[in-house]
C-alpha cells in the first residue's frame, strides 16, 4: 500500500497452489508499471507539461529517490520543495507568482545572472578561456561576458559611461550588427586618412578611425565614451565630407530608394525588467541636411562597397601580359594549385594545357598527422589518393581544381572585380613575377579557421616551349636533314615540306663538281653550294646539295661527280632513296613491324565477313556491324599504304601477288602513269587501277547486304 498526494493504492492478491511463477513475475511487473507514475508525479512548467517522456525510472540527485522518467532531473518531492520544474529546472511561477525564467549556464556549468539575458547566437569558431570562471569558449562569448561584468561593476548602467539612446532610435536601429559605439561612414572621394580624421574630430572630439577601406571612401570608426550613436549621427549631418552613416545595416543620413525588410534573428524568450532610459537632450537635434548634388556610391542591399577601380586596372595589365606570353609559349603551359589545412592534410592539382586546350589533369592528396596506434606499435600514417585524367576522362573526378584554361580563369576574375564587395568579405588579389594572375577571390571574414574562398586561387604557373605547326615547319626548314657520303644507296623517310642537305667531298678547283641528275617529282632541287679551305689547285672542298620534299610518294636523289665540259662517264655517283610521308608520320612505328598487325586485321575482317553471311541482324545491329567493319577496313588500308610507300615494288596484278576475284573481269588496259597505293592490299599501281578496284569492292559490299 502506497500513499501519494492524498490517494491510497492498495494491492492485494492471493497465490493459489500450483500458480506458475513466470505469470506471477509478469503480473508483479505490470502492477508496478501502472503504480509508479502515480507516486512519482510532480509539477511541470507550462512548456514541459506538453511534452512526452520515456517510461523509464530515473534517480533524483537530491534525495536518491525515483523520478517519473529518466529524462527528469528531480523527483516529485524535491521538485515541490525547490519550486522547480522537474524536467528543465525552471522556477514554477504558479506557486511563487513569478514568471518562469530559464537558467542559462556557461561551458563550465556556472549559471549566468538572469539580468544578462541569453548569450549571442552567432559566435566565432575559436577557443579561449572565458572570464570569471565560465570555462572555455569563443571570443564572442568572452566579450559578451566581460561586457556584462563591466556593466555590473559600473552600477548596472546599460552601456557603461556612454549615454543611452532614445526608445524611438532603438526601435528603428536594433543592436547586433556592430559593437557598441561603432559606426560605418561613407566619405567623399579624394580625401586622405588625415583629412578625414581632422574633419571628423572637429564634429566629435575623441573619435578614432579603426579601419579605412576603398581609398578612404569607407571608414569604420569608434566613438568616445561620452557620445552614443544617436548623438554622433546627428552631429555628422553637418559635416560636408561625410556622405552617409550606417548602423546595423541601415543608412542613417541618405534615404534608401527601396526599404529592406530585415527579419529579426530568433532569440529565446527571456524577459528582463526594463531599465529606465533618460530622455534625449533637446540640444542634440540637428536640422535636416540639404540634399547633396553628388549622388552617393552604389551599394548592395547587404551593405557592399563600391568597385575598386585600381585593382581592375591591375587585372587588365596582367591580362595584357598574358596575351603576349601566350603567343610565345604557343598556348602550352602547366599550372598547379596546392591547398593544406592547419591540421596537416591537403591536396595538389596540376592542369596541363596544350594549344590552349586542357589535355591532362593530375591530382594527389597527402594525409595529415599520423594516426594513434596501439601501445608498443609505431604510429601509422594514412595513405593519400592520386589520379590522372586524360581525353574523355577530363572532369570525371569531383576533387581538385577544375579543368580550366588561364583564359577562363581571367574571365572569372573580371566577373569578381566587377561586383561590389560586401563588408563581411575580403578580396584577395595576387600576381607572380611575370605579372600573371595567381589569385582573385573573396573570403568570409566571419569564419576564423579554414574559411572557404570563392574565385581564382592557384599556386604556380609554368610556361612551356613555343609550339604550333608553323613554328615546327620553320624549325625544320632552318635545320633540315643533313646527310653525308655514308648514306649512299640507303632509304630514308622524311615529312612533306622538310629539307634534305647532302654534303659530299670533292675538288672544286680542279674542275670536278657534283651535279644533280634527279628526275623525281616528289623531290625538288633548290641549290648547290661549295666551300673550300684554300683557293689552291687540288685543295679539297665540300659540295652541299639542298632538296625539298614537295609531294607524297617515293623518289630517288641522284648526283654525279664529273667535269661538266667532258662527255666522259662520271667518276663517282651518289643515290639516295627518299619516302615522303605526311606530317608527323615519321614518328610512327616502323613499317616493318606493321606486318603482324596487317595480318591480324585481315584475319579479323575475313572472320567478320564470314559471320555476316550466317547471322541475322536487327536494323540497328546491322548498322553497327557495318560501321565497325568499315573502320577496320580503313585501318587496314592505311597500314598497307604506309607499307607500300616504304617498300614500293612494280605491280603485276595476278602474278605473284594477291589475285583479283574472277567475277571482276580484266583490269583496264589504258591506265595513267602515276604510282600510288592500291586498296585492299593489292600493292602499288596507277590511280585508274585503284578506282577500278574500289568500284568492284563497293559492288560486292552491296550484293552482300542484299543477301543478308
Amino acid at each position: 500500500m502506497e500513499k501519494t498526494h492524498g490517494h491510497v493504492i492498495s494491492v492485494m492478491f492471493r497465490i493459489q497452489p500450483g500458480f506458475p511463477m513466470n505469470k506471477l513475475h509478469s503480473l508483479t511487473t505490470l502492477i508496478l508499471f501502472l503504480a509508479l507514475p502515480s507516486f512519482t508525479m510532480a509539477k511541470l512548467c507550462h512548456k514541459c507539461s506538453r511534452l512526452a517522456y520515456i517510461q523509464a525510472i530515473g534517480e533524483c540527485p537530491k534525495c536518491k529517490g525515483f523520478t517519473r522518467s529518466a529524462a527528469h532531473k528531480l523527483c516529485g518531492k524535491c521538485s515541490v520543495k525547490e519550486n522547480k520544474c522537474q524536467n528543465c529546472l525552471v522556477a514554477l511561477g504558479a506557486d511563487t507568482g513569478k514568471k518562469p525564467q530559464k537558467i542559462l549556464k556557461g561551458p563550465s556549468g556556472k549559471a549566468y545572472p538572469t539580468h544578462w539575458g541569453a548569450p549571442p547566437l552567432r559566435q566565432t569558431r575559436d577557443l579561449r578561456p572565458l572570464p570569471d570562471g565560465y570555462g572555455r569558449g569563443s571570443s564572442t562569448l568572452a566579450r559578451w561576458i566581460q561586457e556584462n561584468l563591466d556593466k555590473d561593476a559600473d552600477g548596472g548602467k546599460p552601456f557603461g559611461k556612454r549615454p543611452a539612446v532614445s526608445r524611438a532610435f532603438a526601435a528603428k536601429h536594433p543592436t547586433g550588427s556592430y559593437s557598441e559605439g561603432d559606426l560605418l561612414l561613407g566619405m567623399k572621394n579624394g580625401l586622405s586618412k588625415e583629412a578625414c580624421q581632422n574633419a571628423l574630430a572637429e564634429a566629435i572630439p575623441g573619435l578614432e578611425i579603426k579601419k579605412s577601406m576603398f581609398n578612404n571612401t569607407i571608414l569604420h570608426v569608434q566613438l568616445p565614451d561620452n557620445v552614443n550613436v544617436e548623438q554622433a549621427m546627428a552631429k555628422l549631418k553637418a559635416v560636408k565630407a561625410v556622405k552617409y552613416s550606417e548602423l546595423n545595416g541601415r543608412i542613417g543620413i541618405q534615404p534608401r530608394p527601396q526599404p529592406i525588410q530585415i527579419q529579426p534573428v530568433p532569440v529565446p524568450e527571456v524577459r528582463i525588467r526594463p531599465v529606465p532610459v533618460p530622455p534625449r537632450p533637446p540640444d542634440l537635434v540637428a536640422p535636416a541636411p540639404r540634399p547633396d548634388p553628388v549622388a552617393p556610391p552604389v551599394f548592395r542591399p547587404s551593405g557592399g562597397g563600391p568597385v575598386d577601380k585600381a585593382k581592375v586596372d591591375q587585372l587588365k595589365k596582367s591580362l595584357g601580359a598574358w596575351e603576349k606570353l601566350k603567343e610565345e609559349c604557343g598556348g602550352n603551359y602547366t599550372y598547379s594549385k596546392r591547398w593544406s589545412s592547419w591540421v596537416g592534410f591537403g591536396h595538389k592539382t596540376e592542369v596541363v594545357v596544350a594549344n590552349n586546350k586542357v589535355v591532362e589533369r593530375r591530382f594527389k592528396s597527402f594525409p595529415g598527422r599520423p594516426r594513434v596506434a596501439a601501445p608498443g606499435q609505431p604510429p601509422t600514417k594514412p595513405e593519400g589518393k592520386s589520379w590522372i585524367e586524360k581525353g574523355k576522362e577530363l572532369g570525371s573526378h569531383k576533387e581538385g581544381h577544375p579543368a580550366k584554361t588561364l583564359d577562363e580563369l581571367y574571365k572569372e576574375a573580371i566577373g569578381i572585380l566587377d561586383r561590389p564587395l560586401p563588408p563581411f568579405q575580403r578580396l584577395g588579389l595576387r600576381f607572380d613575377k611575370q605579372g600573371l594572375l595567381l589569385a582573385c577571390y573573396t573570403q568570409d571574414r566571419r569564419i576564423a579557421d579554414d574559411a572557404p574562398t570563392k574565385g581564382v586561387s592557384i599556386s604556380e604557373i609554368k610556361l612551356g616551349k613555343g609550339g604550333g605547326e608553323t613554328q615546327r615547319k620553320e624549325k625544320n626548314e632552318k635545320k633540315g636533314l643533313r646527310i653525308n657520303k655514308t648514306s649512299n644507296g640507303k632509304t630514308i623517310n622524311v615529312e612533306k615540306g622538310e629539307t634534305i642537305q647532302i654534303s659530299l667531298e670533292g675538288n672544286p678547283t680542279t674542275g670536278f663538281s657534283w651535279n644533280d641528275t634527279t628526275k623525281s617529282t616528289q623531290l625538288k632541287f633548290e641549290k648547290m653550294t661549295t666551300s673550300s679551305s684554300r683557293q689552291l689547285v687540288g685543295s679539297p672542298g665540300v659540295f652541299t646539295a639542298t632538296y625539298r620534299a614537295v609531294k607524297m610518294g617515293s623518289g630517288t636523289i641522284s648526283l654525279e661527280y664529273k667535269r661538266v665540259f667532258e662527255k666522259k662517264p662520271p667518276v663517282e655517283t651518289f643515290q639516295l632513296k627518299v619516302v615522303v610521308l605526311e606530317a608527323d608520320a615519321k614518328a610512327s612505328p616502323p613499317v616493318v613491324d606493321a606486318n603482324n598487325e596487317i595480318q591480324a586485321l585481315e584475319k579479323r575482317i575475313a572472320k567478320m565477313k564470314d559471320f555476316a553471311k550466317r547471322a541475322r541482324f536487327t536494323p540497328d545491329g546491322h548498322q553497327k556491324f557495318q560501321a565497325e567493319l568499315a573502320t577496320l577496313e580503313k585501318q587496314l588500308a592505311d597500314l598497307l599504304a604506309r607499307h607500300a610507300l616504304a617498300n614500293p615494288k612494280p605491280i603485276k596484278p595476278g602474278v605473284g601477288r594477291k589475285p583479283f576475284p574472277k567475277h571482276w573481269g580484266t583490269p583496264p588496259r589504258i591506265q595513267t602513269k602515276d604510282l600510288r597505293p592500291l586498296p585492299a592490299g593489292y600493292g602499288v599501281g596507277s590511280s585508274t587501277l585503284a578506282g577500278w578496284i574500289r568500284k568492284n569492292m563497293e559492288r560486292d559490299r552491296k550484293l552482300d547486304q542484299r543477301g543478308d
